[in-house]
């Protein structure tokens, strides 16, 4: 028994950077309860110093946060040697600055309120190392490397009603790949056309964008865009921006 303890799998490190106490203990409850090793941190200075002596693999943080003004804690991670990606909970929609999180290190957007299988699930997402799925050999051929992203997407209907939730997992100005979820026995045809509506950086207002249906595989949809609105394609164009790497 324990040879079998010491072969266990170390729970991913997550840490909470938040300075509501509440809302911080509730979200690492959440967290741990499904087995990640969970800290809190409330001020930029402890942030850094648990970013660096903790090591954490996923940085969740609550963009309402007085004691983290400005997104200066973008200027802290440039700094560090680790590097660990961030996700957003935020109940409000972000200033422009915000983009600046997207092309350093914010993998992943959840709106609030959420329920817990949500974070937990996104948290899993940001974590995993397996990419997005690859288009079927007859479908879209991507003439870019996308960088991945994780926001909230709604497949609407010719009346412009929700009609399906969905999950945006990878996102550029030529397209996009949807997972359908709990929708995933759903077939679309290639050539179809749908309306979105996603939760897309730096607002994270709601966006509604003509998309064409690429392909259909395993409960995944791979979207090309019609007539992406000119701002939407800058800041997409803007995510695509590489991350400097320290020392640069």
């Amino acid at each position: 028994m324990a040879g079998a303890e010491a072969m266990s799998p170390r729970p991913s490190r997550i840490l909470v950077v938040t300075d509501d106490h509440t809302s911080g203990r509730l979200v690492q409850e959440i967290l741990a309860g499904a087995g990640f090793a969970v800290g809190l941190a409330d001020t930029l200075q402890v942030t850094s110093e648990r970013i660096e002596v903790g090591a954490p693999e996923l940085v969740v943080l609550d963009t309402v946060t007085p004691k983290l003004p400005d997104w200066s804690i973008l200027d802290i991670h440039l700094k560090l040697a680790h590097r660990p990606p961030m996700l957003l909970l935020s109940g409000t929609c972000l200033a422009p600055e915000a983009l600046a999180a997207f092309r350093l290190a914010v993998v992943g957007h959840l709106s609030k309120p959420f329920a817990a299988d949500a974070l937990v699930e996104r948290c899993r997402r940001a974590l995993s190392k397996t990419p997005p799925a690859e288009p079927p050999a007859s479908g879209e051929r991507r003439l870019e490397r996308r960088r991945r992203f994780l926001g909230d997407a709604v497949i609407l209907t010719e009346q412009g009603q929700p009609s399906l939730k969905a999950e945006v997992c990878d996102i550029s100005p030529a397209g996009a790949q949807i997972d359908l979820g709990a929708a995933a026995d759903r077939a679309y045809e290639k050539g179809s056309r749908l309306c979105l509506s996603l939760a897309l950086p730096p607002t994270f207002e709601p966006t509604e964008l003509v998309a064409r249906v690429e392909w259909c595989c395993d409960g995944f949809l791979g979207l090309s865009f019609a007539d992406l609105p000119a701002e939407t394609r800058r800041h997409l164009e803007a995510r695509r921006t590489e991350p400097p790497q320290k020392g640069d």
